[in-house]
């Protein structure tokens, strides 16, 4: 089902972009379980849902924000959204791009074990 719904925006976006050149900037392969992809979707497929939406967490962000009010992720559950550039270890606006996405949802990327006074 996955592969269906999300699929055919995974395979036009191979067609548009050279594999090396998202390797190089995402450190993964298009697939259709990225974030990157799965907003594609919601932005094509539901967009009052897409533009309502402030800031997208993983289940894991979500859960900490609910603990400390922080809206944050560490980069390596950002690496995992096809959206992040591990060399810079920051928000990949290249890819955001090829995506068509807006970049204004992405959290802050902060790294583990960072305490924030207040």
């Amino acid at each position: 089902m996955e592969r269906q719904a999300h699929g055919g925006s995974v395979e036009a976006f191979e067609r548009r972009h050279r594999t090396a050149d998202i390797l190089a900037e995402t450190g993964n392969p298009p697939t259709p379980a990225w974030p990157g992809f799965k907003l594609q979707w919601l932005r094509d497929n539901d967009p009052p849902a897409y533009r309502a939406a402030r800031t997208v967490l993983s289940p894991k962000d979500y859960v900490n924000f609910r603990l400390t009010g922080r809206i944050a992720t560490d980069p390596t559950e950002a690496s995992l959204s096809f959206l992040m550039n591990p060399a810079s270890r920051d928000w990949s606006q290249r890819m955001i791009g090829m995506l068509d996405l807006d970049g204004g949802s992405c959290r802050r990327s902060v790294r583990p074990g960072t305490c924030w006074e207040g």
